[in-house]
């Protein structure tokens, strides 16, 4: 699971973890990706290690 914000407390970071949670109770396997570090859209050069090859470019 990914959630989307960068801030430290999100309602997006709360509402993904607390699905992960759920989940886990459930049974299922979860793991939950932080997104730092990321590259944000046309915010890195094309040879940064995190941008994946051949990819379409992000629409605004």
């Amino acid at each position: 699971m990914l959630y989307g914000s960068l801030r430290e407390r999100s309602y997006s970071k709360l509402l993904t973890l607390e699905a992960a949670r759920l989940l886990q109770t459930m049974g299922a396997e979860v793991r939950v990706f932080e997104p730092a570090g990321l590259p944000q859209p046309d915010g890195a050069p094309e040879s940064h290690p995190k941008v994946p090859c051949g990819q379409p470019k992000a629409r605004r």
